[in-house]
């Protein structure tokens, strides 16, 4: 790192900026750095950041550390890095405007059942109802860091957005870093202002989504199970909400109240405890080195999630993590104190999980084809009758696809024998008849009643006949079923 030439008047240089602050006893010069030997006071966090911020100026950074009863502070060279401008966050920018209104627009389309996609009517509310609100809390998210870094006097870039293909249209947005964290407090700072910052931008923006998503009432399609359509399941944050701003049953959620719920599941990713993620760097402010077990028992958690509920996605996640690494760097001042009231604010901060995590957040709606039969108020396949009387036998498609039914007495030899009536037929518009045979046709959640007359003469030769009417399912997915009919004399 040094040149033998320059090591004792870099030296010399180096220990007047650090005596200028801590009392120097001895020193020594090591591969990579500067080491001296110091005193410290009760001041320490002042005395530190005035010797980086010194240091910094001349291209040095500093690290203090506490080994066996004496401080050290590490002096090394800092490593250089290229400026590139704004050229890079402004096309990334641009890049996921485009992304996130094609998504926009898709969600919209589907929303409103439009017939042609890219419309200009589709994509312009595309823009505003999904685009604009999704990367307001994004933004917002990493202003948060950005505008706490500055105040810590820490260098960071702006943030850069990740395009992404639909249904999101964006991986997010960060921002990197120039300089190591100074201290605890900092660390703990800049880790929780992007959270909180994100969670306050998305109460309003879903407030507005819960109050579109009423005003549109959009019904939920009656057979979704044939439309390939994604389930979003709410966090604990939209109860809450929806506590103050009922949002209706049964309709579709407008896309800024898909771009809010985006917002919140992001924030409960950024403040897992793992790594350095946002909650990580939280973690590692307040448990110190410590923090990397919790980041283990992280990774469990994800891992047991993906296996409980059988979704791959917190696997990725943890394997993704794991690969970025789980370990969080100290900051350069690992020493100082965290003071009460930043232990409440991470504490705070990372509590902010639970409102916003969903264990399965998305997942694609499962196909049901199923049905019931209710008789006398409840689910049953047997019915009895006296003779010459009628009775109702109710048909409710129990699934969320389309469901035709064919519906037809069995044609048992020995009924054919006796002197008996048998018949049955539908008034609903779903039913229609043919050949002597019923066919109804339900959609997803769809019923329709049956009336059923069933009547034996007298040459007929028994008081009790069984009959049965048969359901066949036109698509042959559900296996025939019967109910039994006695007619008592």
């Amino acid at each position: 790192m040094f040149g033998n030439g320059v090591v004792n008047e870099e030296l010399e240089k180096v220990r007047a900026l650090v005596s200028y602050d801590f009392p120097v006893y001895n020193s020594l010069v090591s591969a990579d750095a500067f080491v001296f030997f110091v005193q410290v006071f009760d001041d320490l966090d002042r005395r530190f950041e005035s010797l980086r911020i010194r240091l910094r100026d001349i291209g040095y950074l500093p690290m203090i550390k506490k080994e066996k009863g004496e401080y050290m502070i590490y002096v090394m060279r800092m490593r250089k890095k290229g400026s590139r401008g704004v050229k890079i966050n402004l096309i990334m920018l641009i890049l996921t405007i485009i992304t996130t209104g094609i998504a926009g627009t898709m969600l919209w389309s589907s929303y409103v059942n439009a017939s042609r996609l890219f419309t200009a009517k589709n994509v312009i509310y595309g823009l505003i109802y999904f685009s604009a609100p999704l990367l307001l809390i994004l933004g917002s998210h990493e202003l948060g860091h950005y505008m706490v870094s500055k105040k810590h006097n820490v260098d960071a870039t702006l943030p850069f957005f990740i395009p992404f293909p639909p249904p999101l249209g964006t991986m997010g947005a960060f921002i990197s870093m120039k300089e190591p964290i100074p201290d605890r407090k900092a660390l703990l700072d800049i880790g929780i202002a992007g959270p909180i910052t994100g969670f306050l931008v998305a109460i309003p923006v879903a407030l507005l989504g819960i109050h579109l998503s009423n005003i549109y009432a959009r019904p939920v399609p009656p057979n979704i199970g044939e439309a390939h359509v994604y389930l979003v399941r709410m966090p604990l944050m939209y109860s809450i909400l929806t506590h103050f701003l009922p949002l209706r049953q049964d309709v579709m959620i407008h896309p800024t109240m898909f771009a809010a719920w985006a917002g919140f599941i992001v924030t409960a990713i950024n403040l897992m405890p793992i790594g350095q993620l946002d909650g990580g760097h939280v973690a590692r402010a307040i448990l110190r080195a410590k923090a990397k077990y919790l980041s283990y028992a992280c990774i469990g958690v994800l891992i047991a999630l993906s296996v409980y509920y059988n979704y791959i996605g917190w696997f990725i996640f943890a394997v993704l993590v794991m690969f970025l690494g789980l370990r969080h760097p100290p900051p350069l001042n690992d020493i100082s104190e965290l003071d009460k009231k930043r232990f409440a604010a991470g504490a705070l901060g990372l509590s902010l999980i639970f409102l916003c995590f969903v264990p399965v957040p998305i997942s694609v709606i499962e196909s049901v084809h199923d049905y019931r039969v209710i008789i006398n108020g409840k689910e049953a396949y047997s019915l009895e009758l006296r003779s010459g009387d009628f009775a109702n036998i109710t048909i409710e498609n129990t699934g969320n696809t389309r469901l035709v039914l064919v519906v037809q007495f069995e044609k048992n030899p020995a009924l054919i024998s006796q002197n008996i009536t048998l018949w049955a037929r539908c008034d609903n518009a779903s039913c229609s008849v043919a050949g002597g045979d019923i066919t109804v046709a339900l959609d997803g959640g769809g019923r329709c009643t049956l009336t059923v007359y069933g009547a034996l003469n007298g040459s007929s030769g028994s008081d009790k006949v069984s009959a049965y009417l048969l359901l066949r399912d036109a698509d042959n997915i559900i296996e025939d079923r019967c109910v039994k009919i006695t007619i008592r004399g």
